[in-house]
């Protein structure tokens, strides 16, 4: 369910404004986790038995309330699941909760009190959202609409949302929160951070010991230079600087030394760092460093030699447009986004104070540990169901398909002779009298499959020896055997 998950992702970004703490949490009980004797499952078991966990009460199920904000059983677990799926990280599930972290803490109440957490700073920032609850439903309203577009009916895209773990009524929630949490954030610093005060961003620049610098580098590290080249580089710089020292006035003078930067400057990362490097100690070779931490507003080194070459630096005052670094989509993360994200941070913690969690009836006394009572049965069930389609002891493959099934006419193919799809996300083709079969099928791919004029064509484009939906094992010629689970 690509469209309708890249949203609840989002969710998870925002909750990076406010889970530093949380995340030190999980480090510790993975940690103690890793360290415990007791049982613990293997990569592919844990992650078939959290996914079936999520199926252990009814998704609407109201578990909590956050002040007056219900959290269903689907919001609910998937914080679970995000934080037992770290222990998966570390390769392994435990099943035993009741292991010391300190603090007077076993791990199963370190955990909950981590969802506990998640779900009090979302609720802080919700609450200090200016959106109206009718612009917040009519959003919803729109994107909802959009999905359904896109997925071509609103049963396709609730069998992904289903498959998924979710109902309609958490994607709201996530999709809603999100929006009040990105709402609550421009409301405290203004679009593009205008209302990020000046001595907010001094005050980080001073307590965090960043600094910024503009060099010109003229590279001598190339095996092909002669010493001779290497001082001529030198020389180079030494009179740029004599050039640039002759300019009293700051900006006339930072004005020319970036026109110099952009002509002669060897440096490969310029293009995306045209404003110079924003960076505290240990960050740089030590040379750049030291010359760089010695220099006030708009004054020039000395030509500084390192193992990249020579460089002449200028430093600069660190303002809030100015980059620190990129993120792991290549989106440049500014000084003033870092000193917003921050002081949110806290604005979170302190708003999350007056936040009140009461369980519903039905879940006061909730533990971890009691999800993973009869783990085994459990595990047992939906390995077969998840993972257990494979060769049997009758030579042939056997699938397990689940859920509600749909057919589809391939009249208008010459070798499909039948195409049926679970809701499980098994597809299978009947294909010259025996059944091929594809599992984790998309249902908007199903939705292609059945639009598409040559069906042929399109199996053997986006189906036949895709690793992605193939079934491994699937033995050419040989029968497949279909096992409907209802």
């Amino acid at each position: 369910m690509k469209k309708a998950l890249s949203l609840l992702l989002c969710a998870v970004l925002m909750l990076s404004l406010c889970a530093c703490s949380a995340a030190e949490t999980q480090t510790a009980v993975a940690a103690t986790a890793a360290e415990t004797e007791s049982t613990i499952l293997d990569a592919e078991q844990g992650q078939i038995l959290l996914s079936a966990l999520a199926e252990k009460y009814d998704p609407d199920a109201v578990v909590l309330k956050a002040n007056s904000t219900e959290i269903p059983w689907s919001v609910f677990y998937y914080y679970i699941e995000s934080n037992l799926t770290n222990f998966l990280y570390y390769g392994a599930l435990p099943t035993d909760y009741s292991a010391d972290v300190g603090d007077g803490l076993t791990m199963d109440r370190a955990l909950l009190e981590n969802v506990e957490e998640y779900v009090r700073s979302l609720t802080a920032g919700a609450e200090h959202s200016t959106l109206s609850a009718e612009e917040l439903e009519a959003d919803f309203a729109a994107y909802w609409d959009q999905l359904v577009d896109a997925y071509g009916s609103e049963a396709t895209l609730m069998q992904d949302v289903k498959a998924s773990g979710y109902t309609k009524n958490s994607l709201k929630y996530f999709y809603t929160t999100n929006n009040q949490m990105q709402d609550a954030f421009e409301h405290a610093y203004g679009e593009d951070y205008a209302d990020l005060s000046d001595e907010m961003v001094a005050r980080w620049v001073e307590d965090n010991g960043y600094v910024r610098a503009k060099h010109i580098l003229l590279m001598t590290n190339d095996e092909t230079l002669t010493e001779e080249d290497k001082a001529e580089k030198k020389q180079q710089l030494e009179d740029i600087r004599t050039e640039l020292l002759a300019i009293e006035d700051d900006a006339e003078r930072e004005a020319a030394f970036d026109d110099r930067m952009s002509i002669y400057s060897e440096d490969s990362g310029l293009m995306m760092y045209p404003d110079g490097y924003v960076f505290t100690s240990g960050s740089m070779v030590q040379e750049f460093e030291d010359a760089a931490f010695a220099l006030e507003d708009y004054q020039l080194s000395e030509v500084v030699e390192t193992s990249y070459g020579y460089h002449l630096l200028m430093g600069l005052p660190v303002e809030k447009d100015n980059v620190v670094e990129y993120d792991s989509s290549y989106n440049a993360v500014t000084v003033g986004n870092t000193v917003a994200n921050e002081d949110f941070t806290d604005k979170l913690s302190t708003w999350s104070e007056d936040v009140t969690i009461e369980y519903t009836d039905a879940f006061k006394g909730f533990t971890i540990q009691s999800l993973f009572e009869n783990y085994q049965s459990v595990l047992d069930k939906y390995s077969t169901l998840l993972s257990g389609d494979g060769m049997g002891s009758d030579g042939k493959l056997h699938v397990y398909p689940y859920g509600a099934a749909e057919e589809c006419d391939t009249s208008d193919s010459a070798f499909i002779e039948a195409a049926r799809y679970y809701e499980s996300g098994h597809l299978i083709l009947t294909i010259d009298g025996r059944d091929v079969a594809f599992c984790n099928v998309p249902a908007r791919l199903w939705e292609q499959f059945k639009q598409s004029d040559v069906k042929g064509t399109f199996y053997k484009k986006y189906l036949k020896g895709n690793a992605l939906y193939e079934i491994p094992g699937t033995p050419a010629g040989k029968e497949v055997v279909t096992v409907v689970e209802e």
